[in-house]
Parts: structure tokens; C-alpha cells; sequence
């Protein structure tokens, strides 16, 4: 079964550089066993992204940190899930369209889980904040 793991937070609360921060520690926690098989960066000249990843050949995760627009939403899980991702880790705003566009995909293959964002508003915490979150989220996964 694949699972969905959603960053819901409001607008700049710290999802992009969360997200960012779990394909960094992926990557460095699996060096050696991470293939990329799906790419892009600085998505509509933003700091977002949306990588697909291969684990030691059996696992494969997909990251898409932009989580304003839910057609953009809905596309990037799509092409996450054409890869087979086990683990698709996507933004969304608290509520609302983007919300809806993850949870469109709950189904009996499909698990979706929402993960509030933890927000800091010390910017002087915020990395720590996010360091704290990934490992939730990892988690989560499994990872």
C-alpha cells in the first residue's frame, strides 16, 4: 500500500524548507543506496521542489514541497505515484482545495495522512523545529 504523507501548514510556515531537509537526510542517512530517478528543482522560479527517490532499489519516495496550488498538487502525486512510490511526502495549506486534493487520493491501495506543520516563529528555532519534523516524519514512514 502506498502512503501520503502531507505537511499541512499555513503560508510560509516552514513546509518547503522541511521537505528539503528530509531528501537532504535521506540522502545522507542511505549515501551510496539513493538513485534519483525524477527531478526538478526551483519549480516556477520558488525554492520548491520535487524529486522521486530509490532506496537500495526497493524503496522509492516521492518529495514535492509546493503546496499552494492543488492541480499542481494532484499532477505531482500522479507522477510520484506512476513511479510506484511507497512514500510520497507532499505540502498542503491547512485546509481548503489543497487539502482536498491530497485526501482525493485516499483509497483502499492509497493511505493518506495529514501531518500538521510545526511552526516556530523564532527564526533563530526554525531549523531545529524543521530537524525535529523530519525525523517525525521519517518516522512515519518507516525511514
Amino acid at each position: 500500500m502506498a502512503t501520503i504523507i502531507a505537511l499541512k501548514g499555513r503560508h510560509q510556515s516552514g513546509k518547503t524548507p522541511t521537505l528539503k531537509l528530509l531528501e537532504q537526510v535521506v540522502c545522507d542517512k542511505y549515501t551510496g543506496s539513493v538513485k534519483i530517478l525524477h527531478e526538478e528543482r526551483d519549480i516556477g522560479g520558488s525554492k520548491d521542489i520535487f524529486v522521486v527517490l530509490e532506496i537500495n532499489g526497493s524503496l522509492t519516495i516521492g518529495i514535492y514541497s509546493l503546496g499552494d496550488y492543488a492541480d499542481a498538487i494532484r499532477t505531482h502525486i500522479e507522477i510520484a505515484m506512476s513511479y510506484h512510490c511507497d512514500e510520497i511526502f507532499c505540502a498542503c495549506r491547512i485546509r481548503g482545495r489543497t487539502t482536498d486534493a491530497v485526501k482525493s487520493f485516499e483509497s483502499g491501495v492509497v493511505k493518506v495522512t495529514l501531518m500538521r506543520k510545526i511552526y516556530e516563529p523564532d527564526k533563530s528555532k526554525q531549523p531545529l523545529a524543521n530537524k525535529n519534523q523530519v525525523n517525525d516524519l521519517m518516522l512515519s514512514a518507516g525511514l
